[in-house]
């Protein structure tokens, strides 16, 4: 069986949602820095290279946006939390998410990762909360599922889940580098753009 596949291309990276032009729809992806987000683009659209990877927290630092078809776009914001950079390049690139969440009418999604193995953060936690204040609909994608050994995965799960208020038939469980999950994330988002 072809494994699932969002089709997507990089178009540029925007300073500020004025940047990002028309599109009839579109989705994001929100979480802190180093949390997988980019891996997970390259996941979801089997390319290899196609979103910048780094080991440096915080390399994304404005809206890398990707057209998928149909005048659809994938929108990937700026990570929050600890990033090498001046104090205001952080309150800059917060900002710039806030204002990109709240301005965008054709914004149908978003997919907020956090890392599983770590568990969600104060700021994971305030991301969401943020979210729900706003009205704004998104799904949990928990990264990095590979990390985590056999044995504690239940543990991990129930834990993130009560944390969060989710069930954990709502979350996507995957793994990047494994493509675990990856084919439900994929036919997640192909349902909320319409292809």
């Amino acid at each position: 069986m072809t494994p699932a596949r969002l089709t997507l291309s990089f178009v540029k990276s925007a300073s500020s949602e004025d940047q990002i032009g028309f599109c009839d729809c579109e989705i994001a992806i929100v979480g802190r820095s180093n949390v997988g987000k980019s891996s997970l683009i390259n996941a979801v659209a089997q390319q290899n290279n196609l979103a910048q990877t780094s080991k440096t927290p915080g390399r994304t630092r404005n809206l890398n946006v990707y057209q998928a078809p149909r005048e659809r776009l994938l929108i990937d914001c700026p990570g929050y939390g600890f990033a090498r950079g001046p104090e205001e390049d952080k309150v800059r690139w917060n900002l710039l998410i806030e204002s990109y969440l709240r301005s965008r009418k054709t914004l149908i999604m978003v997919y907020l990762c956090v890392d599983s193995y770590v568990g969600p953060t104060e700021l994971d936690i305030d991301m969401q909360a943020w979210l729900f204040q706003n009205h704004l609909p998104y799904t949990i994608v928990a990264t990095k599922f590979d990390q985590l050994r056999p044995s504690e995965r239940s543990a991990k799960q129930k834990k993130l889940c009560e944390i969060l208020s989710v069930d954990s038939e709502a979350v996507f469980w995957v793994s990047a580098r494994k493509s675990k999950g990856i084919d439900h994330l994929v036919l997640h988002m192909q349902k909320h753009l319409g292809l």
